[in-house]
């Protein structure tokens, strides 16, 4: 994706990036039933759940497969808003379509990179604090558990050595450049 075209459009990016990765930790959280008494849970939820009460009252609470709808279009906006703002910033041309296909494009771009980060601090973990109980250990296993699972299946574990992670970090780098990048692609040109 290309880079903010103003100062302030790098502002927006950062802060806005950030606090859509929360979001998103929050969606993950209630798809994955994670423990909710976890006090990083906890967090996220105060974090994210002022503005998803006002979009609670335009949006159906009813769940899908375990997904708030709420939830999944407020971490849309915040994309098309991470797209939308450098660019009126920077007078550039600007057109919705292109943006509503890049913000999907980013947010499905944050989701992989959320779970790239979770399954190499899992790695990270398993060598420095492999029986550690504490909250953000459990939430990191938890969170790699099920892009790990498919592939701890397929794969065995050679001479104690467990390759699902080198496996799980290669199959979401190529979602990233087969799926989420042509989609990126024609969003800009869209744009």
């Amino acid at each position: 994706m290309p880079y903010p075209p103003t100062a302030a459009g790098a502002l927006v990016d950062s802060v806005v990036g950030l606090y859509m990765a929360v979001v998103i930790l929050r969606l993950l959280f209630q798809l994955l039933r994670v423990e909710f008494h976890n006090p990083l849970v906890r967090l996220t939820l105060a974090a994210t759940d002022p503005p998803l009460r006002l979009l609670r009252r335009l949006i159906p609470v009813t769940r899908w497969r375990g997904i708030d709808p709420a939830t999944a279009v407020f971490i849309w906006l915040l994309a098309l808003v991470n797209v939308a703002v450098p660019h009126l910033l920077a007078d550039a041309d600007f057109r919705w379509g292109g943006a509503l296909v890049v913000g999907l494009a980013d947010a499905l771009d944050q989701v992989v990179w959320v779970f790239l980060i979770a399954v190499l601090a899992r790695v990270v973990l398993s060598w420095v604090a492999p029986t550690s109980m504490h909250p953000a250990v459990r939430l990191v296993y938890q969170l790699s558990a099920p892009v790990l699972a498919p592939f701890q299946r397929i794969l065995p574990t050679l001479g104690g050595l467990d390759f699902s992670p080198l496996a799980a970090l290669f199959g979401l780098n190529l979602m990233q450049k087969w799926l989420i990048a042509p989609l990126a692609d024609f969003g800009f040109r869209l744009l």
